[in-house]
């Protein structure tokens, strides 16, 4: 890998790091079916830009059984024209009787910049979670709602239909458990590679200590999917993330 000036290494190193646990998170977000309803299935290219380094990510969600779903992201970070960092991100959930979405496991695998793993493993009969990374493994106790990093993401749409302009989820991963807050900004129409579409201008809360902003914006028209993402770091690098091409239950998404 080379770059112009010596001094563009460490800068591009840290945009990775700040742009590869950001962007995963929100690549796309559906909402819950109705009752008797299956949930909408879908796979979506993505590709954002944080200075010298570039991604390309893809998100998928298919049916594996007759009642689970599997969540897939992979996301490729590259820098003068080197892949530099590959994450893997699975979550399979399940549809109770009710129509509630619950979580099965979670998986991430990172290699490149930074090699790092984390399983989630769910046991509701009981009520523990088992949380392995490459150093440790513990158990934490959980209850009915509570998601993992991806899982909740299928939530956010249908509760901002159902609720106020507050949104939160408890989500576990290796911390432990922790709440997720969104809030919703208004109602805006934008310009993506594939048109204008109308969507639902959401910012995730994150603690006043944090140095980052991110705002994302979904389809009003599309099941809710994520349309494009800013984010913020330090009030200077700004990681733009867009969609590229995609479908929704076997139908290409288009613009007006």
């Amino acid at each position: 890998m080379t770059f112009n000036s010596t001094r563009e290494l460490p800068i591009v190193w840290r945009i990775v790091g700040e742009l590869s646990p950001y962007l995963v998170v929100f690549l796309l977000i559906l909402s819950q079916p109705s009752v008797g309803r299956e949930l909408n299935t879908y796979s979506i290219d993505y590709k954002a830009s944080a200075g010298l380094a570039t991604a390309s990510a893809t998100r998928s969600f298919l049916k594996s059984t007759t009642n689970s779903y599997e969540l897939l992201n992979t996301i490729e970070v590259s820098a003068a024209a080197q892949s530099i960092m590959n994450m893997t991100e699975k979550s399979r959930i399940t549809l109770s009787d009710s129509q509630q979405l619950i979580p099965l496991s979670y998986s991430m695998r990172q290699t490149g910049y930074r090699d790092k793993s984390e399983n989630i493993e769910f046991d509701w009969v009981q009520s523990i979670a088992t949380i392995s990374t490459a150093e440790q493994s513990q158990t934490v106790r959980i209850e009915k709602e509570i998601f993992d990093k991806l899982s909740h993401q299928l939530n956010i749409h249908s509760n901002i239909k159902k609720t106020t302009n507050k949104i939160s989820f408890n989500i576990i991963d290796e911390s432990g458990i922790q709440e997720y807050q969104y809030s919703v900004l208004g109602y805006e129409d934008i310009e993506t590679p594939l048109g204008q579409f109308p969507s639902i201008k959401i910012e995730r809360n994150l603690p006043k200590s944090s140095s980052r902003s991110v705002v994302f914006w979904l389809s009003s028209e599309w099941e809710g999917i994520l349309l494009k993402m800013d984010q913020m770091i330090n009030g200077a690098i700004t990681v733009t993330l867009e969609i590229q091409e995609g479908q929704v239950n076997g139908k290409s998404i288009t613009g007006r």
